[in-house]
């Protein structure tokens, strides 16, 4: 939701300074003109056919990356029926989403191809067949975003001036991580010119479409990950954020994402780049999307680094009913639109099932995010 001034302008200290009535006027107003808005736009949408990408159909896309690097490791799967089938779900969908920026479809093939001639020339009494579990994703194919490096690819960010580049001879470690492990880029998804926007409607690229509604947006600046693969069309993925660019998309289209803690991840690798030593940087973090948990919490292991894996304890098993839980239901705040009735819903399910397990969860009232936006810009 837009604010109701440009947050340059909005002083929250001294707007919270003032007199409660005129607070509670101040409050009123910006209401009633998220009220407005959300009206105004539902009327338009309501003009509008309601479209939503096909249901799948092909059962190979309704299994993990971690379950599909198992079957083709033992070669009950081969690479090549997966990549087509994903490449053929893109192909259903990216004219309701327009998620995908670049194909790297004859490339995803050759590499298909040659990981599944390799698995049947091995002995599977052999060390070497034994030692495909050090490549646990070898031949699952998964996207990019279009700011990431890789090589071979010239990371546009959706900028114009951008897409002549010769192809980049670097790469972002977070996407080597996966190419260890034996994963292959199927292709590069959309964003906002420079990730700077919450949603996407580039002139490179043009408008990214929400999978469940076509008519809505599949958020920023993950956009084109968020989408493809909520629609099913891609497995995982690898997005960026720094004000809910990662987070963002994931809640519009219903996958699992997260923003890394600053440095639990390398976070190199970005285009537009930042100057060494810049504040943005601490804020600027690269991160995995997937379809499935699991795949979350499997790709953020492989994208660690031995010493972070320790610090942070990542193989010791965690017990769910030895964690606190703490949730806020309340942003109402002149910067920020009411959470609406659907969040809530969805917060009170997720409450009551972790009360329900018997863990220690606490409503917390924060009063200092009616300063959040400033905070974020220092």
């Amino acid at each position: 939701m837009p604010l109701l001034l440009p947050s340059i302008l909005i002083d929250s200290e001294y707007v919270y300074s003032l007199p409660k009535w005129i607070i509670l006027i101040f409050q009123l107003i910006h209401n009633v003109f998220c009220a407005s808005v959300n009206v105004f736009f539902n009327l338009l949408n309501s003009m509008k056919d309601k479209k939503k990408v096909p249901m799948i159909t092909d059962p190979l896309l309704l299994k993990s990356a971690v379950e599909c690097g198992r079957l083709i490791r033992e070669g009950r799967l081969t690479s090549t029926l997966l990549v087509n089938a994903y490449i053929k779900r893109q192909q259903e969908v990216n004219h309701l989403l327009n998620a995908v920026a670049v194909e790297n479809y004859e490339f995803a093939l050759k590499k298909a191809a040659e990981t599944d001639l390799y698995i049947s020339t091995l002995d599977k009494k052999s060390d070497e067949f034994k030692n495909l579990k050090d490549k646990p994703l070898l031949g699952v194919p998964f996207t990019l975003k279009c700011s990431i490096k890789a090589f071979g690819y010239n990371p546009t960010a959706s900028i114009v001036a951008l897409n002549n580049r010769p192809p980049m001879n670097e790469e972002c470690p977070l996407v080597s991580s996966l190419k260890n492990a034996g994963a292959l880029i199927i292709c590069y998804s959309t964003c906002p010119e420079l990730r700077w926007n919450i949603e996407t409607n580039s002139k490179l690229y043009g408008r990214c479409c929400n999978p469940y509604d076509v008519r809505r947006t599949s958020g920023a600046s993950s956009s084109g990950e968020g989408s493809i693969i909520g629609a099913g069309a891609s497995l995982m993925g690898i997005g960026s954020d720094i004000a809910g660019s990662i987070r963002i998309p994931a809640a519009f289209c219903g996958i699992f994402s997260y923003k890394p803690s600053s440095k639990a991840l390398n976070g190199e690798g970005h285009e537009p780049g930042a100057p060494e030593g810049a504040p943005v940087l601490e804020m600027a973090h690269i991160g995995p999307m997937a379809r499935y948990a699991q795949d979350l919490h499997f790709m953020t292991k492989l994208m660690m680094t031995k010493d972070k894996l320790e610090e942070l304890k990542m193989n010791e098993k965690v017990e769910f009913k030895d964690l606190k839980f703490f949730y806020i239901k309340d942003f109402s705040y002149m910067e920020s639109e009411k959470v609406s009735d659907d969040m809530l819903l969805g917060l009170d399910s997720v409450v009551k099932m972790i009360n329900a397990e018997g863990n220690s969860i606490c409503e917390i009232v924060l009063d200092e995010l009616k300063h959040a936006n400033e905070y974020w810009q220092v």
